[in-house]
């Protein structure tokens, strides 16, 4: 289009300045006409190109160079062309309008530049390197030429073996120089050269540091590859949804992504096959999608590389950029990728799998702490119970039996029927505390009747009715951890209710397994909002599931927790036997 505008105004309108085409004829309007058409016609495609751009990044880069084309072809179509059509002068001169055509190439070269959308730094990385290839090689042919002319007779050195003989020589030397050279003028324009032991070495080098999280690997990894490797941007997408970005020229940028587009890179590696390709195009399908189109902008990526963990986890995703050469990544950098891949991998999972030590470190440390304060509560309990009623019975009885040694004449024998009775439920209370202590109805009736017994006695005590139901094989062989976790949990679970829940009927279900023993516990009371994460019952101060929840733990054991507020509550266990 743009060659046909200069034919058009070369040939056609220069010959509008000569005297005889000014006179009324064919040759008068057909240059005119074809230059009409020809600006019209390119309009009406640069509007079209604006209107159904494939992405809103594309619409940004055609509106600059529309926007660029119609302040160059208004001026000369509105003042010159269309007034020339209709009254046979220009308002004004096409010599002077045509200069408004200059913005054209200005825009598009703006366009270019910015959008990058000819590869500039290719082109001047190469077009640099073969100028120097040409100079290089014309002085070498000219020293060669000068002394074959001065060291051999003419004869020799204008013979076609002499020729041949320089060819071969020439050539040995482009492939060899070309290399030198393109080393030389990258290292002039990008600071630096890298090879496959340099940038490995210097991820090796960053990734041994001690004391480095997750966020330092992320960070440092984005930073190593785009600085060794010349890219213009890297960045590290993880599952979590963070983010770290290196751009050229810039310090590292964390930032959480989109929701959407972690889902969205899911799907289009699951669409291809990427068990066979160890680096993946960033296609149209993936950049037109809602996820990945929201945050095109700021990644500026063109392939994508999915990091695996054991078992095939997904550990994250690298997104490079462009080198900042304009070159495509040839194979000597997919190596170097797939050396760095795997050490990334590496680090990744020692990272993921010393964070979930950490946690079970952790985990370990709350659940011996609950031990110990079990452990005190439990002598606690004890200490009050001896102390409020065993030792105060055994108190008040000693005090009787001093009154009756006192007066021995009127010993009464209801007094001394009155003081065993006072014995009889001293040793009764000290059974109870020793029960508390040790059921010891599981080893004599076994778990079942001593869940049953333990209900029927909270039963009497509480306000409310327990309606209990078993299944399973009441036969089955249970380890004593299982057997005494299952029956602390219905204890424990019964006098949360009896404490909390304010409940009228409450449904215990037991069933035991060859593998498993599930209980429920379902009231009837008030309820509470049960928060989305079990760890987190301690900060709504609901400790007595916060009891329960590691008692079935420390067994190995799972628990659940299902309540609203008004409906009640719905508590279950799986324990294995």
């Amino acid at each position: 289009m743009a060659a046909t505008l200069l034919v058009a105004t070369f040939f056609g309108i220069g010959n509008l300045a000569h005297p005889d085409i000014l006179k009324l004829s064919f040759f008068r309007w057909l240059p005119l006409a074809l230059l009409f058409m020809d600006v019209l016609f390119i309009i009406i495609a640069l509007a079209r190109a604006y209107r159904k751009p494939d992405t809103a990044a594309s619409r940004y880069q055609t509106g600059v160079i529309v926007f660029a084309g119609l302040i160059g072809f208004l001026p000369p179509l509105l003042f010159s062309l269309i007034p020339h059509l209709i009254s046979g002068y220009p308002l004004i001169a096409y010599g002077t309008s045509f200069f408004s055509l200059l913005f054209i190439p200005a825009g598009y070269g703006y366009a270019i530049l910015h959008f990058r959308l000819l590869g500039v730094e290719k082109t001047v990385h190469r077009g640099a390197t073969n100028a120097l290839l040409v100079i290089l090689l014309g002085a070498v042919f000219s020293i060669w030429y000068i002394l074959s002319a001065r060291l051999l007779s003419p004869e020799i050195a204008h013979s076609p073996f002499w020729l041949l003989c320089t060819v071969i020589l020439l050539s040995i030397l482009t492939n060899k120089v070309y290399q030198v050279l393109a080393t030389f003028v990258h290292r002039v324009l990008y600071g630096g050269w890298y090879d496959y032991r340099s940038v490995v070495d210097t991820v090796s080098l960053s990734l041994n540091l001690k004391d480095i999280d997750e966020e330092t690997i992320g960070g440092t990894l984005c930073q190593v590859i785009g600085k060794s490797m010349h890219l213009e941007s890297v960045s590290l997408l993880l599952p979590d949804q963070n983010m770290f970005m290196y751009l050229s020229g810039q310090d590292i940028q964390t930032s959480q992504i989109n929701p959407d587009l972690w889902p969205a890179l899911l799907e289009y590696l699951e669409s291809i096959d990427i068990q066979k390709r160890f680096i993946v195009p960033i296609r149209h399908n993936l950049r037109n999608s809602p996820g990945y189109r929201s945050c095109d902008g700021d990644l500026r990526a063109k392939h994508l590389i999915p990091l695996h963990g054991k078992g095939d986890q997904m550990l994250g995703m690298f997104l490079l950029g462009v080198k900042l050469d304009g070159q495509e990544l040839g194979k000597s950098d997919v190596e170097i990728l797939k050396v760095i891949v795997q050490q990334s991998q590496m680090t990744l999972e020692n990272t993921r799998l010393l964070r979930e030590s950490q946690n079970q470190v952790s985990m370990i440390s709350r659940l011996h702490m609950q031990v110990i304060r079990s452990r005190e509560g439990e002598r606690k309990r004890l200490a009050r119970d001896l102390h409020d009623l065993i030792i105060q019975m055994l108190i008040a009885i000693n005090l009787r039996i001093h009154n009756m040694t006192q007066n021995r004449v009127n010993i009464q024998e209801e007094d001394m029927v009155s003081r065993q009775e006072e014995i009889r439920q001293v040793i009764k209370d000290l059974r109870q505390i020793c029960t508390e202590l040790r059921p010891a109805n599981l080893e004599i009736s076994g778990l079942v009747s001593a869940i049953q017994s333990k209900a029927a006695e909270i039963e009497q005590k509480a306000g409310f009715r327990i309606s209990f139901l078993f299944e399973g094989n009441e036969d089955q062989e249970i380890c004593e951890e299982s057997k005494l976790c299952v029956y602390r949990f219905v204890q424990e679970s019964l006098l949360n209710v009896q404490k909390h829940a304010r409940a009228d009927i409450v449904q215990l279900w037991v069933h035991i397994t060859s593998e498993t023993v599930t209980v429920n516990v379902v009231d009837d009371g008030v309820g509470f909002i049960v928060p989305t994460n079990l760890n987190f019952l301690a900060e709504d101060k609901h400790f007595g599931l916060v009891g329960l929840k590691e008692l079935v733990e420390a067994a190995k054991g799972t628990m659940q927790v299902i309540s609203k507020p008004g409906e009640g509550c719905a508590v279950s266990a799986h324990i294995p036997v």
